[in-house]
Formats: C-alpha cells, sequence, structure tokens
C-alpha cells in the first residue's frame, strides 16, 4: 500500500542527514580552528608590543648610564660639551619613558612610578648642585654632588633593567602561548578531519548495509514472486489448460514485516507487484472454482461438445426421422439409443453442465422408448396394421433415414 503523503526516511533524506552531519563537524572544527588561530595571532601580536617595550626601556637605560657618564667626565675634565652630552642623554631619557608609557601596560608604569623619587633628586643633585659646583670650580663641592647623583641614578636605572627583564619574560610568555595555540588549532583541525572522515565513512557503512538489507528484502519478495506465485499460477494454468480444474493456486509472497522507508515509491511498486500478484492468483481461483461448479473437477468440455453434436446431428435428427415415418404411417422406424452419458473420470464431479445434459440426454432416451398408439407390439400387431392399409416399414437396411441411433448410426429396429 502507498504511503504517498507519510513523512518517511527515504535514502535520499538519510544521505541529507549524514551529509549534514558531517558538515556540521567540519564547521565545528573550522569555527574552534579560526577562534584558536585568532587567538594564536593576537598573541603573536603581543610580543611585537613586548618587543617595542624591550625596545623603548632600552632607550630609557641608555640615556640614563649616558647621564652618567656624561657628569663623570664633566667633573673630571670640565669640559663643556659633556654638560651638553648630559642634556641630551636625559632627553633621550625621557622620549624612551614617554614611549613607554603610550604601551600602557599597568606594570610598566608601577615600576616606573616606583624610580620617580630617585629620578628627580638625581635630577636636583646635577642641576641644583654639581652644575653650580663646576662653575665655581668648586671641585670638592662638585665630587661631593657627583657621588650623590650617582646614587640616587642607579633607582631609576634598575627600574628600567627591571622593565626590560619584565617586558623579555611577557614577550618569552605571548611566544610559548602562541605556538601553544597554533599547535593547538592544527591538533584540532586534524582531529576534526579524521572525526568527519570517521564519521563519513561510518555512516556510509551504515547506509550500505540498511540499503544493502532493504534491496535484498525487496529482491526477496520479487524472487519469491516469480520463482513461486508467478510459477504457481502458471502451474494453474496448465492445470486447467489439460481439464484439470481442482488445482488451487496458493499464494506464498508474504508482506514484509517492516515497512521499507529506504527506496519510497520503489518500495510501494514493489509492494503493489506483490499484491497484483496474489490478487491475480486470487482471482484465478475464483475463476476456476466457477469454471470447476459447471464443468467438474476434470473439465468436461470436451465430452460435452462432443456428445452434444453427436446428439445434434445424430440423435435428434434420427428422431425426427422416426416422427417423420410415424406421420407417414411407418411404425417400423427404430432409433436406438447409444450416446452414454458422460461420468467424471474416477468418480469425480461432473459439473452443473455435465449433469444438466445427462438429465437432458435421459429424457431423450424416455421419449424414445414411450411408444404412440398403434405402434404394433409384434407381428400380429404388424399383420394386422397392413389388413387395414397401414404401411409397414421396408428393411432398415434399405432405408438411410431408418436405423439411426442417438450420436451414432447402426441398424437395428
Amino acid at each position: 500500500m502507498s504511503t504517498i503523503g507519510a513523512f518517511r526516511w527515504t535514502i535520499s533524506r538519510k544521505l541529507i542527514v549524514a551529509f549534514g552531519a558531517v558538515t556540521l563537524v567540519f564547521v565545528i572544527a573550522l569555527a574552534v580552528t579560526i577562534a584558536m588561530a585568532s587567538s594564536a595571532q593576537d598573541e603573536w601580536k603581543s610580543t611585537q608590543k613586548w618587543d617595542r617595550a624591550i625596545e623603548f626601556a632600552g632607550e630609557q637605560a641608555n640615556g640614563t648610564r649616558g647621564q652618567m657618564a656624561a657628569q663623570a667626565l664633566f667633573v673630571a675634565t670640565g669640559d663643556p660639551k659633556y654638560k651638553a652630552e648630559w642634556l641630551a642623554q636625559v632627553a633621550a631619557a625621557e622620549r624612551g619613558g614617554t614611549k613607554l608609557g603610550r604601551l600602557g601596560v599597568p606594570q610598566i608604569k608601577a615600576i616606573g612610578d616606583s624610580a620617580t623619587a630617585a629620578d628627580r633628586r638625581h635630577d636636583a643633585a646635577v642641576n641644583t648642585a654639581l652644575f653650580p659646583a663646576m662653575a665655581r670650580r668648586d671641585r670638592v663641592a662638585a665630587v661631593a654632588a657627583l657621588r650623590q647623583a650617582d646614587r640616587n641614578v642607579r633607582i631609576p636605572l634598575a627600574a628600567q633593567d627591571k622593565i626590560v627583564t619584565f617586558a623579555q619574560a611577557e614577550r618569552a610568555k605571548a611566544i610559548e602561548s602562541a605556538q601553544s595555540k597554533t599547535a593547538a588549532a592544527t591538533t584540532i583541525a586534524i582531529v576534526a578531519a579524521l572525526l568527519g572522515i570517521v564519521l563519513a565513512a561510518a555512516i556510509a557503512l551504515l547506509l550500505a548495509r540498511k540499503l544493502r538489507e532493504s534491496i535484498q528484502a525487496m529482491i526477496e519478495i520479487l524472487k519469491t514472486v516469480r520463482e513461486k506465485d508467478v510459477t504457481e499460477l502458471n502451474r494453474g494454468i496448465e492445470a486447467m489448460r489439460n481439464d484439470d480444474l481442482t488445482y488451487d493456486v496458493v499464494p506464498s509472497a508474504e508482506k514484509a514485516q517492516t515497512t521499507n522507508q529506504d527506496f519510497g515509491d520503489l518500495a510501494d511498486e514493489v509492494e503493489q507487484i506483490r499484491e497484483s500478484t496474489v490478487g491475480s492468483a486470487s482471482s484465478f481461483n475464483e475463476m476456476r472454482e466457477q469454471y470447476r461448479r459447471h464443468l467438474g473437477d476434470q473439465s468436461v468440455i470436451a465430452a460435452l461438445g462432443a456428445n452434444m453434436s453427436s446428439l445434434a446431428s445424430g440423435g435428434v435428427s434420427d428422431l425426427n426421422d422416426g416422427l417423420g415415418a410415424i406421420t407417414e404411417g411407418d411404425l417400423t422406424h427404430g432409433v436406438t439409443a447409444v450416446t452414454a452419458p458422460i461420468e467424471g473420470r474416477e468418480g469425480a464431479s461432473i459439473g452443473e453442465l455435465g449433469r444438466t445434459f445427462n438429465t437432458m440426454l435421459e429424457r431423450a432416451q424416455e421419449a424414445r422408448e414411450v411408444k404412440l398408439p398403434g405402434e404394433p407390439r409384434g407381428p400380429a400387431d404388424v399383420a394386422n396394421h397392413a389388413r387395414h392399409g397401414v404401411r409397414v416399414g421396408r428393411d432398415p437396411a434399405q432405408d438411410p433415414r431408418r436405423g439411426r441411433v442417438l450420436g451414432a448410426h447402426t441398424n437395428g429396429s
């Protein structure tokens, strides 16, 4: 029976769902891989920030060291160019500090702020003590101011070195994290690809197995229809052709226990073929039973046709001749019945038509045996008829109308 209108898991729908499942796995894996790769890219970008922090902190530290060298040489030589050098190194250190501040790293800012007071004391020692002492040519005061400046400048220099060390450590962490996330993204992509392949293979195997089972089920039904039902129907037709009306065709193809949803309309068509074959067997049995009821277990159609033909051409014609002879006064015309009634083989039923024919034949024979009034019963009657002018028939051998029998030609009175 067709299930048009009802949702069924046909092979096309299963393939769509399977393809969707595999695609979903790849989409999820792709999304995770992209996210991990983006995070790794961010980590790689952060290493650039730490590279700049190391660079700017180095500029600041170089400026601080330049200040230390310039102030010492100025005190030692009194050469004004070292004062100018000191001022230039201060500007370089300040530029480096400004660039570090623009990076917006809280840890770097905190380290720098911790050395701000010492840096200010250093600047004050140089500007308010060392330079004026050198201007007065007071070497003792200049050396004392240099010592005080040197103690103070080492504090910001240590902070700057600490910033470099911090930036280098953070850069190393960022590189490690980027490499780890890159490796994780690669791993996820590989695992997703393998999972997708395994899932696709598993789905393909399951579908192939299911399809094989479904196809085999339909093949078995068609094979049963061909090898058993059609063969059985042919045997019934052959038996009927051989006048055997007792052969009952029994279909053996049974409906599948489970509905085959894989092939949709194809499965419906297979089922309709099975139902049509079963219906043909049922129709054949009904037709055969009707024939058996009318013609008997072993069809009497051939015997019935032959006897009916014989009766029509022989018995009825001879009876008509006998009646014609009577009307002419010939009461010696005999009708001999030799047509045998129809009998079933080995006592089998001869059907309604066979019984009807036998009844008709029996009544015809009864009609033959009835003697009309005036018909001679013996030699005395014949002589009596002759004296009264009643014509006695000729010898049956000399009269072509006489001697006929029901169903055959014969000589007799």
